[in-house]
């Protein structure tokens, strides 16, 4: 099936086409988001210290305990603290999150990460990398109690997720790209410096040969 065309697209947002500081989302349910900063360049959105693009929390967008992938092309300076790429949900106060994030360089330093927290356990799938500066298509998918992650189409880590619990929580303050957000008060927290070109979400897991096509169809924007 062609990867756009999925009916379980819930989220797709192709930042290097969509200019403004208002536009929906290319997907069935058109999720408004709003830019803070963000400015628009050839490949996608350029994020800094206080940049953002956000969308409220939607059903959609809710995995509770089920399967789902998380997809981003992006390229990122390397962190020297814990940073947010393209996150639905929140931190503290309650906050449950699944996301794409850059680890703090002290404790897992060259890595990516999938993350899934539902505010009892952190469950990270980390993955190896360098290559800091340079695009990167970097996945996560959530399949039953496994999550696994992709760099560049190619497989990556392999984590038991067993046991755990719904990402939803009432106050989830909805999605965010660029950084992470502070469950309690909506502020900006862990701004990444770097460059995202666009972002999906399914409420599936994607096989490797999806997630490889979705890869080699898109890899030319980012060359």
């Amino acid at each position: 099936m062609d990867w756009l065309h999925d009916p379980n697209l819930v989220f797709y947002a192709p930042l290097y086409k969509l200019d403004g500081l208002k536009f929906k989302s290319e997907d069935a349910y058109g999720h408004l988001l709003t830019v803070i900063g963000a400015p628009w360049v050839i490949q996608g959105r350029a994020f800094a210290v206080n940049d953002q693009i956000t969308a409220s929390t939607a059903p959609s967008l809710r995995m509770g305990t089920g399967d789902l992938t998380i997809i981003a092309w992006f390229k990122a300076a390397q962190p020297s603290d814990p940073k947010a790429v393209f996150q639905f949900g929140g931190s503290v106060a309650g906050g449950k999150r699944y996301n794409l994030s850059l680890p703090d360089i002290d404790t897992d330093a060259d890595m990516l990460e999938f993350q899934m927290d539902d505010n009892a356990t952190n469950f990270q799938a980390k993955t190896p990398f360098t290559d800091w500066d340079s695009w990167v298509f970097f996945a996560g998918a959530k399949d039953g109690n496994t999550a696994r992650t992709y760099v560049n189409g190619e497989a990556g880590d392999t984590l038991d997720v067993t046991g755990i619990g719904t990402l939803d929580s009432p106050n989830n303050r909805g999605l965010s790209i660029g950084s992470g957000i502070i469950e309690s008060s909506g502020a900006i927290t862990a701004a990444m410096t770097g460059s995202v070109g666009e972002c999906w979400i399914y409420n599936r897991a994607l096989n490797p040969q999806e997630i490889q096509h979705a890869y080699l169809e898109t890899k030319w924007r980012y060359r």
